[in-house]
Order: C-alpha cells, then sequence, then structure tokens
C-alpha cells in the first residue's frame, strides 16, 4: 500500500470499509508517517488479489499494488526496517560544507536510537499520557483524553473536532457521533469511540475491543517508548557513549572485549527474564514505582495490545548512506515525485535555492527524525516543523541552535519532503 499525506490506521480502516471485512483484519509492520509519501506492506485476511486491486478506482491518496498470498499475517515490526528518502528545502547558500561534515560524521559513528517526537503526538494530552491510563486500566481517562484532543483547539477544526468538542461538553455520544460523515464514521479512531458508545459500550470497550488492536497498542507504545527514553539518557549520562562492563547485548549477556555501541541493548518496560538484573531492568522499574505500576502492569496487557519488540539497541547505524545537494527555481517546484506528481527533471534542477536529498536505511523502529536531528541540530518533529514553517513564512527564523554539540550555526531550518518505505526480511537478504 502506498499513501500520500494519510495516517496509517485511516488509511487500513478505509481499505477494511471497502473490503467489507474488520479492521482487524488490517495488519501492517508499523505506522508510518502521514508527513510523506510512504509504502508498506499491508496484509487482510481472505479477500481475493483482485477485489483488492479493483479498490485503486476508489481510492484518493492511497493505492494498492504487488499483491500475493500468504500463509501468516504481516506482525508489527516484524520487517528489516525502512528505507527513507526525504529533501531538506529552503537551505542557506554557504551552509553546503557544513552540512557535508555534519553527514561525514553521521556516516561513521550513527546516532543514539530514541524514539521520536512524533511517537508522543503535539497535542494537549501526550499518547504516552493516554497510554499511562490505559496501563492503570484508567479506561475512562484515556477515552476523555483522546476524545479531548481531537477537539478544535487542538485540530484545525473540521467534523471530528466539533464531534469530539460535542461529546466533551454533553456527553451525548449519538449526537456527537451525528456529526460524523462518511469515513470519519468508521475510519478515525474518534469514531470508532462514538460508535461504541452509542451502542452501549463500556469506557473499557472503547479502548480494548472498538479501536483496531494496532491504534490501540500505539498508546501503549509510546508509555513504553517514554520510559526507554528516560532510561537511556541515563545511561548515556552515567557511562558515556562507549562499551560499559555493565552493558548488554540483544541476548541479555554481558557484552564481550569486540562488541561496539551498536551492540549495547536496554530492554522495553515489561516481564522480560532475558534482562533481568540489567541496569535497564533496574532503572526501568523504578520509573515505573512512581507511575504506580509494575513490570506486570504492562506484560498483563498482551491479550489485547500488541506489545511489539522485547529490547532495542542504544545506538543505531544508517545503511547505505547517500546525500546529495539540488539547486532549484522556486518554492514550488517538485523534487521528489508523488503519488500523483513527478519531480522535475535533473536537468532542470538548477536556481538560486538550495536542498538537501539524504536516502539511507534504517532497522525496524528507528526515528528518521531523530536522524535528520542529528544532521540538522534541530528537532524534525511535526510540531517543530509546523511553527518552523510559520516563522519562516514570517520572517523570524535567523538561525538554528546545534542540540546534539551545543554549536550555534548560521543555518536555518527547513521544511522537508519525506518518502519512505518498508523492506521485509526477506528483502533485505536478497
Amino acid at each position: 500500500m502506498c499513501k500520500e499525506n494519510k495516517e496509517t490506521s485511516y488509511a487500513c480502516q478505509l481499505l477494511a470499509k471497502f473490503l467489507n471485512v474488520g479492521p482487524n483484519n488490517i495488519r501492517t509492520h508499523g505506522i508510518k508517517d502521514k508527513r510523506g509519501v510512504t509504502s508498506q506492506r499491508v496484509s487482510v485476511t481472505q479477500v481475493l488479489e483482485s477485489t483488492i486491486l479493483n479498490l485503486n478506482s476508489r481510492l484518493r491518496g492511497i493505492r494498492v499494488f504487488g499483491c500475493e498470498y500468504k500463509h501468516e499475517p504481516v506482525r508489527m515490526g516484524a520487517h528489516w526496517g525502512n528505507r527513507f528518502s526525504i529533501v531538506l528545502r529552503n537551505l542557506p547558500n554557504d551552509s553546503e560544507l557544513l552540512l557535508h561534515k555534519r553527514l561525514e560524521t553521521f556516516q561513521n559513528t550513527g546516532f543514539v536510537n530514541y524514539f521520536g517526537t512524533q511517537r508522543f503526538g503535539s497535542r494537549s494530552a501526550t499518547t504516552a499520557e493516554i497510554g499511562l491510563a490505559i496501563t492503570k486500566r484508567d479506561w475512562e481517562g484515556a477515552v476523555k483524553m483522546i476524545m479531548s484532543n481531537s477537539m478544535p483547539d487542538h485540530l484545525e477544526g473540521g467534523a471530528v473536532g466539533y464531534a469530539a468538542k460535542c461529546f466533551t461538553e454533553t456527553g451525548d455520544a449519538r449526537k456527537a457521533f451525528s456529526k460524523l460523515k462518511g469515513a470519519q464514521a468508521f475510519a478515525t479512531v474518534e469514531g470508532n469511540i462514538l460508535k461504541c458508545l452509542t451502542k452501549g459500550g463500556t469506557w473499557q470497550t472503547c479502548i480494548t475491543e472498538a479501536i483496531p488492536i494496532q491504534s490501540r497498542s500505539l498508546y501503549v507504545h509510546a508509555y513504553q517508548s517514554l520510559i526507554w527514553n528516560k532510561v537511556a539518557s541515563r545511561r548515556l549520562k552515567e557511562y558515556g557513549t562507549r562499551v560499559h562492563a555493565s552493558d548488554v547485548g540483544v541476548d541479555g549477556k554481558t557484552l564481550g572485549e569486540h562488541s561496539t555501541h551498536y551492540d549495547i541493548h536496554i530492554p522495553l518496560p515489561g516481564e522480560n527474564e532475558v534482562f533481568a538484573g540489567s541496569y535497564g531492568e533496574k532503572w526501568i522499574s523504578e520509573l515505573l514505582e512512581k507511575d504506580g505500576l509494575t513490570q506486570s502492569s504492562i506484560t498483563s496487557l498482551k491479550d489485547k495490545f500488541s506489545l511489539g519488540e522485547s529490547s532495542r539497541a542504544l545506538f543505531v547505524e544508517a545503511k547505505d548512506l547517500k546525500w546529495k545537494f539540488i539547486r532549484y527555481q522556486d518554492q514550488r517546484t517538485l523534487l521528489q515525485d508523488g503519488l500523483q506528481t513527478r519531480a522535475v527533471p535533473e536537468s532542470e534542477q538548477k536556481g538560486p535555492l538550495l536542498a538537501l536529498q539524504i536516502q539511507f536505511s534504517l532497522i525496524s523502529g528507528s526515528y528518521a527524525t531523530v536522524a535528520l536531528r542529528e544532521i540538522t541540530g534541530t528537532d524534525m518533529g511535526k510540531k517543530s516543523m509546523k511553527n518552523l514553517s510559520l516563522q519562516n513564512r514570517d520572517g523570524k527564523i535567523d538561525d538554528v541552535e546545534e542540540s546534539s554539540n551545543d554549536v550555534k550555526d548560521e543555518m536555518k531550518q527547513s521544511p522537508q519532503e519525506v518518502v519512505g518505505q518498508d523492506e521485509t526480511k526477506q528483502e533485505a537478504k536478497e
């Protein structure tokens, strides 16, 4: 499935509706960024190839292709990784040498494998806060935070926002649900919740049944990710970037003398015998205790949530890194292909404006925005980019602060174009 400027959950629920199957019958390896053109493996149970391909005449901003029959559905995180092609536009004309040096350093050292800011959202209640409420079994609190996030104050209006506002102010799910039209009623988390309540569902079933498993699992993942990021930061603060005697690998065993920083692994929250006794397991338990939780509080959710990986590499390397600088004429010049558009030919890539195209592959679960932060020295998350666009429009950006090295550079932050693609393990071997 290839999509452009569409949420993965929205696209999958749209496919489910058109194919007349339950939303949980649509599975993917993971969530792709809305901002960009992305392609990924999708599986659906007991549907003919011809039926799937016939959807292309009805879909907008989504295309399905490359069908094949398999015995098992795809699983969250069960792919080798993702290939990215990203364009950073509107760069200062004198930034080429600086960026070239940073890219060479990035190529040699990799970066800290933090979960990116998009994992946590940019609204009033973060996805991690919702995940904490779910882990505490505060189902009502979780539902109300989800709906509050959709209020017009946090979204740019629209029927979903006003339906959420209606529900928040009146508590009338039926009235709020009536404000949703078409795909809004079945392909959004808010629509799923309101429909469930309209049919007499409980706060718990809104979360554990109405919201598709991959969507609801994201909230728990976000809370796990927040805890992991805190543990990773503590590890770096206490032991630095080199391998330490107390570090362990993916198997939970102490690393050998020939190990590199890429071999260091930290567990994610949840019971995990392999990492018992490690500093990661200890520090996670301390953070969970502050939230009134234990490791088993998370593990016991596995019947209704897909919990994903059990550990994560502390550092990650960008594979097959390539980059080139592009000159272009004006802000509307397309520098990469879209789903329905094509970039200008290389022969026409000339003009006064400067852009950088970066291509690289990351293992499953690693964030391109975190990698870009290492290169550009600025947050590449959605909220930051939105604020940046407004500041660029108003002429308020003068320079950017290098967050990783505390070096101030005369380099303006820039909008980005993203193309992402996942690769299965089989493809990686080939």
